[in-house]
This record gives C-alpha cells, structure tokens and sequence, in this order.
C-alpha cells in the first residue's frame, strides 16, 4: 500500500505564506521511500507527502499541521505586540 497526501494552506498574505514555508522546510532528512515537497503559489501552499509507509506519511503531515499552528500563534502574538507597540 501505499499513501499520497496533500496538504492545501491558505496565508493571509504572500509575505506570510513564504515565511510559513520557509519555516515548514524539512529539517531533517526524509525518510527511506517517503517524498516530499512543497509548492508556494499566491497566498497558499501545498505540501505533498508521497510514502510506501501509509503511518509514516500521516506521521509528516501531522508534523506539518503542528508546525503551522505554532507559527501561526507566533505571528499572532507577533502582530498583536507590534499593534499594542504602534497604538
């Protein structure tokens, strides 16, 4: 068996879109018979992860889900103290 998943990201922005994915690069090597890549178009981004391991791949996604959404509280929190700063 094996599992192909796609993970579609919608940014508010090109600027955080590109800072999301910069942020989503694997930082370690992808494991033995497992792809995958990330596409930027606009404000969303899609990654796809590809895997002879239908765990393994559902293991990086979630590893991506979890990762977006820190970022995701970092640039709220981000925005928040820059709004609280400039007001």
């Amino acid at each position: 068996m094996k599992a192909s998943l796609t993970l579609k990201i919608l940014c508010d922005s090109a600027e955080t879109v590109s800072m999301l994915a910069s942020v989503l690069k694997p930082d370690n090597k992808v494991p033995s018979g497992q792809t995958f890549s990330m596409e930027v178009q606009d404000r969303s981004l899609t990654v796809q992860v590809e895997s002879e391991m239908v765990k393994s791949a559902f293991t990086s996604v979630n590893s991506v889900l979890v990762d977006a959404s820190l970022f995701q509280e970092i640039l709220l929190l981000t925005r928040e103290s820059t709004a609280g700063a400039s007001g």
